[in-house]
């Protein structure tokens, strides 16, 4: 297949555009900037060029007049104002959507959402497809809106699917790289009094693409949440990585919620990128953010293969290797 793939130098992204190309696809992958998608082995053609809400995205007209499907993991996670992830997640996929349906009639298209969209679980009950979605911070309602955009609104002729993922994790990831981090300090910082008993979901990277490639390939209708069978507790992942990092002791702070709100108004007003927004304490108190894969299974024979030792191992290895750690 010709796939083209946004996002191409992301986490999940530059992880994908590795396992098309290994599969044999013709990858256009879409990147701002080539020393990145260098730094990170990107796979496939470069197409250089963003995302925008109102502009023409004249670096369509460089795909193929005959290209099967789009990947779309482009998206933001983190901002500290609220509007930016209407911005990019929303209006700039409209926009892309829009104008790549000027140049294709026919195309499968597959978002990369998030289990946000969805919004928390209750411990020991895991979210499925069937229950109604109540997302909590405005980072899952701009995925869920873009979900809703997409089952309503696209050509007659295209074809669409949604993967929702929990937390990932996986080499080249910043994100998690913030837990490795704490372990290795020996002080963990949680958030909430609860924050060892909290239940996650979680998907390695790898099992992830997998699942976006089946998704994509085989052009099934719907929308999927994937992870892991395991749920696991945020002590478990601590202890998981304790034992890779071989750090035989870590202290806990837990923070208490009402102290997570001000940290991140006080943050808020300091001139550094930081993760803990206002919008993330929303989904930082929730006590269970955990899914089921079983549609996922059933319907395309998903198998995930990464555990949650294997992937704290793989992980830590890459991070190490780039000296990140």
């Amino acid at each position: 297949m010709k796939i083209l793939v946004t996002g191409a130098t992301g986490f999940v992204g530059s992880h994908l555009t590795d396992k098309l190309v290994a599969d044999g696809h013709e990858i256009f992958s879409l990147i701002r900037s080539e020393t990145k998608a260098k730094s990170f082995n990107t796979k496939g053609q470069y197409v250089i060029g963003s995302l925008s809400s109102k502009e023409k995205l004249s670096w369509i007209n460089e795909l193929p007049e005959d290209l099967d499907a789009v990947i779309h993991t482009a998206g933001i996670v983190h901002a500290s104002d609220i509007k930016v992830f209407e911005e990019i997640n929303f209006l700039a996929t409209k926009n892309l959507t829009e104008q790549l349906s000027n140049k294709y009639n026919k195309l499968h298209f597959t978002f990369i959402s998030s289990l946000a969209a969805g919004g928390p679980s209750s411990p020991s009950k895991m979210r499925t497809e069937k229950m109604q979605d109540s997302p909590v911070s405005a980072y899952g309602v701009s995925k869920k809106v873009t979900e809703e955009y997409f089952s309503k609104e696209l050509p007659t002729n295209w074809t669409y699917n949604c993967i929702r993922p929990p937390m990932v994790i996986g080499p080249r990831d910043p994100a998690v790289l913030d837990v490795f981090k704490m372990v290795k300090s020996g002080l963990i910082v949680g958030p909430g009094l609860d924050f060892k008993t909290k239940e996650y979901s979680f998907v390695c990277v790898h099992d992830l693409v997998d699942a976006i490639i089946l998704l994509a390939t085989k052009k099934s209708s719907g929308t999927y949440y994937v992870g892991h069978d395991e749920v696991i507790t945020f002590e478990k992942l601590i202890k998981t990585i304790q034992v890779e990092l071989n750090k035989k002791l870590v202290f806990n702070l837990p923070i208490p919620t009402p102290l997570l709100s001000v940290a991140a108004n006080i943050v808020a007003l300091l001139p550094i990128p930081n993760r803990l927004t206002k919008d993330k304490v929303n989904e930082l108190v929730q006590t269970a953010w955990s899914c089921d894969n079983e549609l996922l299974k059933s319907n395309l024979g998903f198998l995930p293969k990464w555990d949650i030792q294997k992937t704290v191992a793989l992980t830590a290895k890459d991070y190490r290797e780039r000296k990140w750690l």
